[in-house]
């Protein structure tokens, strides 16, 4: 299928999309999934400290696999989920140089002066349990760690998920009872990532909050994004122009990841719909406009 991204002026070179499809839950059809993601700079502070997010000059593709994490590096994940049940906020590295191996950090990730995410240590002494702990403030959630952990793991060939997959599965923001505790208070990040909001972030060792170091962006002000679906009919002139809409997607803003040390960010919207919407063999395009449905 073909991808076209907005042609809205001016250009919009900080985008990048992708299709997947796949099953979203043990024996049923497949489904057909956008992902649209846009790099921003996170530029100069402003008036309360705030980086406001600027459109990059040129786009991030969207990560077809997991990345091999290395030292401190990050350890980014595959960004092919189909659908995801909640919103991820990742704070890839740290706010301040840290010497290995780290030890009692703790913070949070504050969406509208409300705690969205929290990282908690019992000491100053606990070294992470899991390399993501270590490299990340907010990482992604090692896929053998419950809830992501599946059981039965099936062989690669098997066509059908376990029965225990759900969306929750593909949602990578940390959380764990042990070493360090990661918390998603009042399931906050059950909505998406709002736009034009600020979102602090914050680091400090266990016992010496008031030490906290902080970094603050806004989210950008973006309309939203709809997923136009083109297919042919089947029969007559099989080009572009004769191309029907056979439906609209809202896509969700989903993700949102942060790296402070670069300033810079990405965030990632979704879509998924019906693979047998229309015969799977005459569907040919998918068209992003901005604005909702």
């Amino acid at each position: 299928m073909i991808i076209t991204l907005p042609s809205t002026s001016p250009a919009q070179h900080h985008l990048s999309a992708a299709l997947a499809c796949g099953k979203i839950q043990r024996g049923a059809t497949d489904r057909l999934a956008l992902i649209l993601k846009a790099a921003y700079d996170l530029g100069q502070p402003q008036a309360g400290d705030i980086h406001p997010a600027l459109p990059a000059g040129s786009p991030e593709p969207v990560a077809e696999s997991d990345e091999t994490a290395a030292g401190f590096g990050t350890g980014a994940q595959c960004e092919l989920s189909l659908r995801k049940q909640r919103s991820d906020v990742i704070v890839a590295g740290w706010l301040s140089d840290l010497a290995a191996p780290v030890h009692g950090i703790e913070g949070h990730v504050r969406v509208a002066e409300q705690d969205w995410l929290t990282r908690r240590t019992p000491d100053e002494a606990q070294v992470p349990a899991d390399g993501d702990a270590q490299r990340n403030l907010f990482g992604w959630q090692p896929r053998d760690l419950a809830p992501r952990r599946l059981a039965p793991n099936p062989p690669e060939d098997d066509p059908l998920l376990p029965a225990n997959y759900t969306a929750d599965f593909e949602n990578s923001y940390r959380r764990s009872a042990t070493g360090p505790v990661f918390d998603a208070p009042a399931d906050r990040n059950a909505g998406p990532v709002p736009a034009s909001t600020v979102i602090e972030l914050a680091q400090w060792v266990h016992g010496h909050p008031t030490e906290a170091i902080s970094y603050r962006l806004r989210t950008p002000a973006v309309p939203g994004y709809t997923a136009q679906l083109r297919a042919w009919c089947g029969h007559g002139p099989d080009t572009a122009r004769h191309w029907s809409v056979a439906g609209r997607i809202a896509l969700r803003c989903d993700t949102l990841v942060v790296h402070p040390a670069r300033h810079r960010a990405v965030l990632l919207w979704r879509g998924d719909w019906d693979r047998e919407l229309v015969t799977p063999a005459h569907w040919r395009a998918v068209q992003i406009l901005e604005g909702g449905v």
